[in-house]
């Protein structure tokens, strides 16, 4: 509790009525004002930056895979097959159990 909180409960214990708590209120506003606006322009930055980081990291992986496919073609067909029917049968379950 700062000492404005404590002057101020104790004025209103005591009935007065507590002079100045608006303008106090107003003044840390307005002083940390600057502070909020370096902190949103930086996280503003950052999120900007987000869907590239997402990108990059996706063009990677899909670099790595092609990769990986071309070396062991075998394999690749394999995990595909079973991707798709373990997605085929998850898509199945799905739309039974919409319809009961």
């Amino acid at each position: 509790m700062t000492n404005i909180d404590r002057s101020l409960s104790t004025e209103v214990a005591k009935g007065q009525k507590p002079n100045g708590a608006a303008p106090t209120f107003s003044n840390n506003v307005l002083s940390r004002e600057p502070q909020v606006e370096r902190t949103s322009k930086i996280e503003g930055q950052n999120t900007t930056k987000m869907p590239s980081k997402f990108a990059t990291s996706a063009a990677k992986s899909m670099k790595s895979s092609r990769d990986y496919v071309s070396e062991n073609p075998v394999r690749g067909v394999v995990y595909a097959a079973a991707a798709g029917i373990v997605a085929g049968g998850l898509l199945t379950m799905a739309m039974r159990g919409r319809k009961n």
